[in-house]
């Protein structure tokens, strides 16, 4: 069984991980459970760049607004985000009732 990344799904992590470095400063990034207003609104502002690129719902189908892509692309979008501790706005409607409906 292989577990390597495919070339697409390795290029689109290496694009989101220049994405998260010039768009999330330490400064604000999310401290468990301390989540301030202002970081909140900094979340909500990363999630509008994502939806620019098709990111923001990657692993939705593209005639429901999504990016058209797989749950591995979901699952690297959900790791880089957690990793860098980006502010989280919206989660709920896109990664739990968006995908059951």
């Amino acid at each position: 069984m292989d577990f390597d990344l495919t070339p697409e799904q390795a290029r689109f992590r290496e694009d989101l991980r220049g994405f998260l470095d010039a768009e999330v400063p330490v400064e604000k990034q999310e401290v468990f459970g301390m989540l301030t207003e202002e970081q909140y609104q900094f979340g909500r502002g990363i999630n509008r760049k994502l939806a620019e690129r098709d990111w923001l719902a990657v692993g939705w189908p593209r005639e429901h607004g999504g990016g058209g892509k797989g749950p591995i692309e979901q699952g690297i979008l959900a790791e880089d985000l957690g990793y860098r501790r980006v502010p989280k706005s919206g989660f709920i409607g896109l990664g739990i009732v968006g995908p059951a409906i």
